[in-house]
């Protein structure tokens, strides 16, 4: 996984895309607030996705490539000391397969797309999210496709050494974090908070929705559901040098306007993570 760090040069715009996803639908308006002005762009190769649930257990693995952004957030209806939590509201994924099954089974809104990506840290290259989407609205729009999403690494590129120990790499992020300053002091201090549990996890908070058959203006089926992410192995942790991510902006995808970010700018910082991880079930906080 490549991890992005980049500055929101419109804060107010994360605010308000959360709003419309999760407050809004919940009828709570503040019930989750953006931690900080920051977005993170995640790039990750996944070698090997199964189940743990028989009979599917035993039904095979899939390989995938995913982009992801991922705006940081806080439940102010949760405990004090709570998981980390992010609200993604773009996933770009390779693999069919597994965009039907995260859609079903968490309601993670994957859209289909080729994305590119450096085999090693150490070797030179770019990303690039090529995804299929519409350029312009109108009764003669077509889907086309299109790079939405582009991040051209240095030259030459000079990673850190690899952190094998987990608490090392943890203690390691927190201080890229701290060193964002101000812009990123809540978040810093949620991962302070996080160091205190006793398992280091994520989660992430989504609007799942499935179209209505007979109005397709409605849902048939709305629900806030939160998902743990654990990491049950870790490998590796490098620091890299700064990246610059540039970002389309189409009529279905306008990702710099509501993400809040620049069409063009350097990552705040980067870095590049080895490790497997599980999904648990997870929890629906409201269903309508």
């Amino acid at each position: 996984m490549y991890v992005f760090i980049l500055a929101a040069s419109d804060p107010t715009a994360l605010q308000t895309f959360c709003d419309t996803q999760l407050n809004a639908p919940m009828g709570a308006p503040d019930r989750f607030r953006v931690l900080a002005p920051l977005v993170m762009l995640t790039i990750t190769q996944t070698d090997a996705i199964t189940s743990e649930v028989p009979p599917f257990s035993d039904q095979g693995a899939l390989f995938e490539r995913e982009a992801t952004f991922w705006i940081p957030i806080r439940d102010t209806a949760g405990p004090l000391l709570q998981p980390l939590s992010f609200f993604t509201p773009y996933i770009f994924v390779d693999n069919p397969l597994a965009l039907v099954a995260g859609r079903e089974l968490y309601g993670f809104p994957k859209d289909p797309a080729d994305v590119t990506m450096p085999a090693d840290p150490t070797q030179p290259g770019g990303f690039a999210v090529n995804g299929l989407t519409v350029q312009t609205f109108g009764p003669q729009a077509t889907v086309t496709r299109a790079t939405l999403v582009s991040v051209a690494a240095p030259a030459s590129p000079q990673p850190g050494g690899i952190i094998a120990d987990a608490a090392a790499a943890f203690a390691a992020i927190r201080t890229i974090v701290e060193g964002l300053g101000n812009l990123a002091r809540d978040l810093h201090e949620a991962l302070a908070l996080l160091s205190a549990l006793e398992h280091h996890a994520l989660q992430t908070v989504l609007l799942k929705q499935v179209r209505d058959t007979t109005n397709g203006l409605l849902a048939c089926y709305q629900a806030v559901v939160q998902v743990p992410l654990e990491v049950t192995r870790f490998e590796g942790f490098r620091h890299l040098e700064p990246h610059v991510v540039t970002l389309a902006s189409t009529a279905s995808d306008p990702l710099p306007a509501s993400l809040g970010l620049s069409a063009m700018q350097t990552s705040l910082a980067a870095f590049w993570l080895r490790f497997d991880s599980r999904l648990p079930e997870g929890e629906v906080l409201w269903q309508a």
